[in-house]
């Protein structure tokens, strides 16, 4: 169990370190941040070493530090994925680090990766080169994402109470989360029980370009059919602002 944090706008190194420090419970063996100015993002990594003790610090670059992630969770099938992307001229660094197989994929494929994984997880990744922030969720929804969209900024985190320390963070509660809640037991996604948080749903992704979210996996869409704005821009304010806003696309397998 890992927790991973992030935010667009403005810097703000102790909100984030804040962010961070109360996921502190999910990863008490090593923590790191990133911080791009040109694109205003920060993201931050609290991590459980599981999968390469020495060589899995997150967040990760890419070799050319173009591409960065902070991940949650494990690739099972890493191993078969390393051996393919390195027949195809990947180099790695570390041993074998299953965050490190996620840049190169993602490096080869953009968000057709999708398809080729198999695990559970939650990841979001800052593509400098395409001025986006790419994010996923395991086809069961096994790893969490939350995320918060205000007026110039998108926060995201792997536990909802993260998102409280946003501030103007809205904790009014969301009727028809709790409506749910007191008739099932549950707060089905993407509601939560604050009306200003979502949670990504199972087999979801989001990527710049569009207004609507789908399912990247068929199989998630006979239990994910509500559709929710997720809208934010890189190289400008957010789409609240804007009107741009993402579309969710399906991926395509890698042959």
């Amino acid at each position: 169990m890992c927790g991973i944090v992030g935010f667009t706008g403005s810097r703000d190194e102790a909100l984030l370190d804040a962010m961070n420090a109360r996921q502190r419970h999910r990863g008490p063996d090593d923590a790191g941040r990133y911080f791009d100015e040109r694109d205003a993002v920060s993201l931050a990594m609290r991590r459980l070493s599981i999968v390469d003790l020495a060589g899995g610090h997150q967040p990760m670059l890419s070799a050319d530090g173009e591409i960065c992630v902070v991940f949650n969770g494990e690739i099972m099938n890493a191993p078969e994925l390393r051996r393919r992307l390195e027949r195809d001229g990947a180099r790695f660094v570390t041993d074998h680090s299953d965050t490190e197989v996620l840049l190169h994929l993602y490096v080869r494929e953009g968000e057709r990766m999708l398809e080729c994984l198999n695990g559970m997880f939650a990841f979001v990744i800052h593509d400098r080169r395409r001025r986006i922030l790419f994010g996923a969720r395991d086809h069961f929804g096994i790893k969490p994402l939350y995320y918060s969209i205000d007026p110039g900024r998108f926060a995201f985190a792997s536990e909802l109470k993260t998102l409280e320390l946003l501030p103007g963070f809205d904790s009014g509660l969301c009727t028809e989360a709790l409506s749910h809640y007191l008739s099932f037991q549950c707060v089905p996604s993407p509601l939560t029980i604050y009306r200003a948080a979502h949670k990504l749903p199972a087999a979801h992704s989001f990527v710049p370009s569009g207004f609507i979210e789908s399912p990247w996996w068929a199989e998630s869409s006979r239990y994910c059919s509500r559709r929710m704005p997720l809208a934010f821009s890189l190289s400008g304010s957010c789409a609240m602002r804007t009107g741009r806003s993402f579309r969710f696309t399906p991926a395509t397998t890698w042959e």
